[in-house]
């Protein structure tokens, strides 16, 4: 069953507004007021099918704009609390918790609830695919217990072969 398009235009869920000028700290290599995150990142979400609206609250696609030539962003992303599961395709990306604890990020994770705010970094063009859960839809289809992903992304792999081994 195919998944129907929401055409209201919306930021991605970890997207800071353009709007908030702390939001945002990105950097640019010709030295350029570099363009908002808004601005170089396109979105798009779907709606999942019925039997899967009580655990998905959507798909989406996020890819950067093909003409931005930006090599660096970083981006503030505020406390969240919806798990994702997130295919990377294009581009390298990591995040940075307390301001100092860098994680690269694997093509292919499990993102829990976070209580605080993280930084966003990438490099290049940027092109990725999530499922957002429900709060506790992750669980239902899982049966991870949502403190095992709170503040922490898990590559997929791993989560497989733990659920695997339940």
């Amino acid at each position: 069953m195919k998944a129907a398009s929401i055409n209201t235009p919306q930021r991605h869920p970890l997207a800071p507004k353009a709007s908030d000028s702390k939001a945002s700290v990105s950097q640019s290599a010709q030295g350029k007021a570099p363009a908002s995150f808004e601005e170089i990142l396109h979105y798009r979400e779907y709606k999942p099918c019925a039997a899967l609206q009580p655990y998905v609250e959507c798909y989406w696609q996020l890819e950067s704009d093909p003409s931005d030539t930006t090599q660096y962003r970083k981006e503030k992303v505020l406390p969240y609390a919806f798990p994702e599961m997130i295919f990377c395709y294009q581009g390298t990306s990591s995040i940075i918790y307390n301001k100092t604890t860098k994680q690269e990020l694997p093509q292919s994770f499990l993102m829990g609830q976070f209580e605080q705010y993280i930084y966003l970094e990438y490099q290049g063009q940027l092109a990725s695919f999530g499922v957002k859960f429900k709060p506790a839809g992750l669980y239902q289809l899982l049966k991870m217990p949502m403190k095992d992903l709170t503040n922490k992304t898990i590559p997929l792999p791993q989560v497989v072969s733990q659920v695997g081994a339940t």
